[in-house]
């Protein structure tokens, strides 16, 4: 059984105070330091919290115009999809849809071919049979196409297998999710930052970033042999997408507001933004290791509703030492945040490095901020 949770606000205070070894605790913050100096990333952005209490916000290295700062916005890439499952799940909540309705109901595009069968369950599970990303994904980009685009290409995909059988990470099936959002309630960036930031607080947060947070925005240092382009990820025009499944502009800070509002159990500072009932469903294992993943490898996968599980997983991203009830999510830009609910521990990477440090360093780092509570 989980345990119960509290209603934390989170106050900067002794880590001892929070259970954890403020020595063991500071050999994370070494940790990214050396990454920082081994030019493994530009800059980096690491909070951890437990109980409440923020016991470590450690900054280091470059953003590109400046050195990385607690104010600092970052691209958090697929971390987003966390948000996105979030709005979908509010909407659940108010009974304006079902986890069980097929998509095409709400997006009438997205049918034939088997499509009629894809649930929205299965695109937050990432069992819909939909690709990574679509066919024509660099040409929508190389042209300046708006999110309209992307969904079109999403609803004539192909899928690669029948829904619930595989799972495959797809960007295309929170692309739609955030369809459903828009055509359900209202666009994504409003909605989230009506529903999910101004209640919790979340100040720096947006899907369509205004000149103030783009200012403050750490340049992505691209992939090796990658060439910048002006569809890439620094490029006004992939901030103008405000994508659902990548184009969140956020700080640690406010992450971690989020985190610690699952944590809570779906509230923070006396706002209730979700019901426990959605928390529980979210980070509960809906997709498991019973399911193949569709690129042929048997390693186990674990997925919630938008969110992925430690579960009984080794090696992963959240490392050997969290308990197997942690969930969070990862981005491209070199981006990680998780929540330990035994523990009621969180931790939040942000850098500046397109394909990150490597999974086997996440997971790393995890296990030091683990390996700190006592």
């Amino acid at each position: 059984m989980a345990p119960m949770p509290h209603n934390r606000i989170l106050t900067t205070g002794d880590p001892r105070g929070a259970g954890l070894d403020p020595a063991r605790l500071r050999r994370a913050a070494d940790l990214v330091d050396r990454w920082v100096a081994d030019d493994l990333c530009p800059g980096v952005s690491l909070l951890v919290a437990r109980r409440g209490v923020v016991a470590l916000s450690h900054c280091a290295g470059s953003a590109g115009h400046g050195p990385v700062s607690d104010d600092t916005v970052f691209l958090i890439a697929s971390i987003t999809k966390a948000v996105t499952a979030t709005a979908v799940m509010l909407l659940v909540e108010q009974g304006l849809v079902a986890l069980g309705e097929p998509v095409c109901r709400i997006v009438p595009e997205f049918t034939r071919e088997g499509r009629e069968r894809v649930t929205v369950w299965h695109l937050l599970t990432h069992t819909s049979g939909l690709p990574a990303q679509p066919a024509d994904n660099i040409e929508i980009r190389r042209a300046h196409r708006g999110l309209d685009a992307f969904i079109a290409a999403a609803c004539r995909e192909p899928l690669a297998f029948a829904p619930g059988t595989r799972i495959s990470y797809s960007n295309p099936g929170f692309g739609l999710l955030g369809e459903i959002v828009a055509r359900v309630a209202t666009p994504l960036p409003a909605f989230a930052r009506e529903a999910i930031f101004a209640p919790l607080g979340m100040v720096d947060s947006y899907l369509l970033p205004p000149d103030r947070i783009v200012a403050r925005a750490a340049h992505v240092r691209l992939a090796p042999g990658e060439e910048p382009t002006d569809y890439d990820a620094n490029s006004a025009y992939w901030r103008s997408v405000a994508n659902p499944w990548g184009g969140l502009f956020t700080t640690a800070r406010d992450l971690a507001l989020f985190c610690q509002c699952f944590l809570n159990g779906g509230t923070y500072g006396g706002t209730r933004v979700l019901s426990p009932a959605a928390v529980a469903a979210m980070t509960a294992e809906h997709a498991g290791p019973h399911l193949v993943p569709a690129d042929g490898t048997l390693a186990p996968v674990s997925r919630g509703l938008g969110w992925d599980r430690r579960g009984g997983k080794r090696g992963s991203c959240f490392g050997d030492l969290v308990s197997g009830a942690t969930y969070g999510h990862t981005g491209v830009t070199g981006t990680m945040m998780w929540a330990d609910p035994d523990r009621e521990l969180l931790c939040v990477l942000l850098t500046n490095q397109m394909n990150g440090t490597g999974r086997a360093r996440l997971g790393c780092l995890s296990n030091v901020v683990a390996g700190a509570c006592v």
